[in-house]
Order: structure tokens, then sequence, then C-alpha cells
């Protein structure tokens, strides 16, 4: 939790004395990190405050421990008072913040009272943070990081990473970490993938959903576990080989983590569609001799991968745009700025793509792989602004401008001719 965060919490309690109202549970319910609140009361200038934190009565004992000598006739070593840590430039910050989000929300001034209490609340809790701090993002969290890189738990680590808590050196996540994170680790029954289709079962941790040669389709809600909402892990769909198989899949969209997903061998039609939409959780993916496409439709889920974090492999695969109704309208990433890509690319081929917004690919804390690949008709400016993206043994053909010309349309009779 970022410095910012924490002015902004204890703002936010502040700002719930000014309206008058209680903004947070009683301790005991709030978890790890609970916060000063504001009572129901008539009398604004009354706040509860929760036990470890300081109150007015505690400073003069601040200020004596000051001045007092230990028994050696030196000074003893004392904590810096109040004055030390609380500046004006701070108060004054807090005080116009106050106002200005109060006038903001509820186009109103809280009275002056109301306001005094309110930067009450804000300099005990300033003194209070750090100690509750320690006891909830102390040697707790760093436990939970050693236990999730054990545990190679990649869903664990996008969080931890997410949340500001990890932050690995630049080839941890996109090294053995990634293949041991994404790697298959439970095993379960194999199903013919057309008789799955028309089937009303539901996925099982394990499951390998198996299609032949062939065009088939597969609709993504078939794709969900016993409660009819989550995708169980260590799911695979597996083909024939990316020329024999075709298989209409887009906007994979569950709720929670997708852990160890894998796609093998067959070519996956987005349908001018995104492919993955996976929002409320991170996704450990897992893509073998894989191709994608017909995903460049020019809206705003025209994406492969879309979500929260993503940990990724892709080995021999293929990313070609131009088959969709925008061709070259589509991104290879669509991902929050405030979550984590840590990506790598063996061998693979992108053509007529954008590798994603600007805001998911400049974050510097992302980590993105590119080995042996070949890049053609990519944009340029979004090529220019990787700086998280590394590039080993790589081709590049054809640098383009712009996108979405219709000029540059491709047929699916190109690779799959009499379908």
């Amino acid at each position: 939790m970022s410095a910012r965060t924490l002015l902004s919490l204890i703002l936010g309690v502040a700002l719930g004395v000014g309206i008058g109202i209680v903004v947070a549970p009683d301790p005991v319910d709030q978890g790890p990190l609970a916060v000063p609140r504001a009572t129901e009361s008539a009398d604004v200038n009354r706040v509860e405050v929760p036990v470890g934190a300081p109150t007015s009565e505690a400073r003069p004992l601040i200020a004596e421990t000051r001045n007092r000598d230990d028994d050696t006739g030196g000074p003893t070593a004392r904590a810096p008072g109040e004055e030390d840590l609380i500046s004006a430039h701070l108060m004054a910050w807090a005080r116009q913040t106050y106002l200005e989000t109060a006038q903001q929300e509820f186009s109103t001034q809280p009275s002056e009272a109301t306001t005094t209490a309110a930067m009450e609340l804000f300099r005990q809790g300033v003194l209070w943070l750090p100690a509750q701090l320690a006891r909830s993002y102390g040697p707790t969290r760093d436990r939970e990081v050693e236990q999730a890189v054990s545990a190679a738990d990649g869903a664990s680590l996008l969080a931890l990473a997410a949340a500001g808590l990890y932050t690995p050196d630049p080839g941890i996540l996109t090294g053995p970490l990634l293949d041991a994170s994404v790697a298959r680790r439970a095993g379960g029954s194999n199903v013919d993938g057309p008789y799955f289709s028309d089937d009303d079962g539901f996925v099982t941790k394990g499951l390998t959903i198996v299609f032949g040669s062939g065009r088939h389709s597969l609709d993504e809600k078939r794709l969900r576990g016993t409660d009819r909402r989550s995708l169980p892990s260590d799911v695979s769909i597996v083909g024939a080989g990316m020329d024999a198989t075709l298989l209409t899949l887009n906007n994979i969209s569950v709720a929670g983590n997708v852990e160890r997903f894998s796609l093998r061998d067959l070519t996956i039609d987005c349908e001018n569609d995104g492919l993955f939409d996976l929002r409320r959780g991170n996704a450990t993916l897992d893509l073998l001799r894989v191709r994608i496409l017909r995903f460049d439709a020019g809206h705003g889920g025209a994406d492969i991968f879309t979500g929260d974090g993503v940990m990724l492999r892709a080995t021999a695969c293929e990313f070609l745009g131009g088959f969709g109704r925008s061709p070259g309208g589509g991104n290879l990433f669509s991902v929050h700025s405030t979550h984590r890509i840590y990506a790598r690319f063996e061998n693979c081929a992108f053509d007529l793509l954008r590798l994603g917004h600007s805001a998911s690919l400049l974050n510097s804390k992302n980590d993105l792989r590119f080995v042996g690949c070949r890049f053609d008709r990519l944009s340029q400016s979004h090529y220019d602004q990787l700086p998280a993206a590394w590039f080993s043994s790589c081709n590049f053909g054809e640098m383009l401008p712009s996108f979405s010309d219709p000029g540059l349309a491709r047929d699916l009779a190109e690779l799959f001719p009499g379908w």
C-alpha cells in the first residue's frame, strides 16, 4: 500500500467526520487494518480512536520524554515529538484536500468545528498507522510472498505484485518460475469436444477437451465448474494441429482466478471478439502451437488477452490480424495499469496487430520476453512504447504508422481453403 493510498484512507475517514456519518465498521469487524472512525453523534468534535492510536492525552508524555535524562546523565533515546513529524505544510495540505473533496462530493463546505475535528483525526491517524501497518504488512506479507514463490502460485504472485507487495527482478517471472506457474499439475478425464459442446455437463479440474480435424465451436459458457461461474484449474483444450482444427471460441469470462488453463494444437477463431476477458481475477495461461485470429474487430473488447494480471507462456504460436472486420484494429494485451503482465513468447509470429494499449504496456514493472519471434506490420508507435519488453533473436518486418485499413483484410480461405 502506497503512502498516497494511506493518506487518502485517512482523509476518507476524516471526510466521514465532516459529513457526520460512520464511514468504517468497528475495528473488530474491519480486519487487520482497522481505521479510526467518527461516532454517530450530534457532537461532531467527538471521535473514537482505536486501541493503540495516540490520543491528545498522550502528547504531554511524548514531550516530557524528550527532556528526560537517563541514569548516566545523558539524554535518553526518544521518539521524535509530534511537532517534528507532522509539519504545518502537511496539515495545510490535508485541510485543503479535505475541504476541496467535500466541496466536490457534496457541493458544500463543512463547518469549522467539523473541519477541526477531522484534522485532529488525520493527525492521530498519521501517528497511529505505522505500527498498525507493521502488524498487517510486515513479516506476514513476506511469508505470503515466500509461500507463493515456493508453490509457484502464479495467481497469488500477480495479486501481490498488483498490491505493490512483490516486485520481482526482471526475468524472475518469465523464467523457470513462469514455467512452474503455468504448467498443468492435475490430469483428469478426456472428453470429446463436439460431444462436450452439445452436452449440459460442467467442467471439472484437470479436464481435457479434445477436438479432431475440422471446424468446431465451443460456447464459452460451457467452461464453467459446478458453481456455473468459475473455471476449475488445469483445464486444457486440445486440437489435431493448427492447420487441422479450427475452433470458434471467444470472450472467455469467468469469476475468480483462471489457473493453468492451456490451449494446444489448434486455430482459434474469435469471431470478431476478444478471446479472454478475465477482469474478475488473475490468469495463468499456457499456449502451445496455437493460432489466434479474427480478434481485430475494432471495438473496445478487440483484445486477445483482457483482464487483471496475466502470466502467459506461448510457444510456437501465431497471433494474426487482418481476418476481423477491422483489419489491424486489435490488441494482444489489454491489462489495467495497476495490474501486471509477465509473459514469454518463444518462436511466435505476430502480424498486423498492436501489442497492447499504451496503459497496458507502459508500466515498467511488467515483464515481456520475446525469443526467436517474427514481427510483421506492427504499429511503430506501440513498439516504441515498450519499456518492459525484451527482444532476443527476433526478426522485424514492416512497421505501419496506423491500422484499421480495409485494404489489409484477409480471408480464412487463405488458411483453410474449401472450409
